[in-house]
């Protein structure tokens, strides 16, 4: 699918193997999850935020949801918001709408990673459209996305994380 081209094609330049999964149409994270019969916190997704103008990507288990209070914490700044759909379909010309990878495309965008989404096995996240999904060792994602780790999600129902150290 053209969705997915220039995710396989930088997967294959990193010499990277992955697997391509099809399901039914999945429109959020956890959907994709259940559609896999996988467990959520094995499913990344990705959220946009802006600080100081800037965009950052953050990537986190589909079982959680973003605490601005505590990027706003980490950054410093006053200011942070949530990426609007228009924002997606900038950055991501070639992906549907909430079928964002957790990779950097053509615009340089800082990716976050939440500690919860760390895993010794693999991940699964978007493949750009809404009916498949890349499965990948999450070694070979960490090297390839390189993202600074920070406490910024949180499960539904529990207490925003205390601040960490940044690795």
């Amino acid at each position: 699918m053209p969705e997915q081209s220039w995710i396989t094609s930088l997967l294959d330049r990193h010499g990277i193997r992955y697997e391509i999964l099809t399901h039914a149409n999945a429109y959020t994270a956890q959907q994709l999850a259940h559609g896999e019969h996988i467990k959520g916190r094995r499913v990344a997704k990705v959220v946009i935020v802006y600080a100081d103008g800037g965009a950052l990507m953050l990537v986190l288990p589909a079982t959680h949801r973003v605490s601005i209070g505590r990027v706003k914490e980490i950054l410093g700044d006053e200011e942070v918001h949530l990426g609007s759909e228009n924002d997606m379909r900038r950055l991501f010309p070639d992906c549907e709408v909430g079928a964002e990878p957790p990779l950097l495309h053509a615009k340089a965008i800082p990716i976050w990673l939440d500690p919860a989404m760390r895993s010794p096995k693999q991940i699964v996240f978007p493949a750009g459209n809404h009916r498949e999904a890349i499965r990948i060792p999450f070694e070979a994602w960490f090297n390839l996305a390189r993202p600074r780790v920070e406490s910024f999600a949180v499960e539904p129902g529990r207490m925003p994380p205390k601040p960490a150290e940044t690795f």
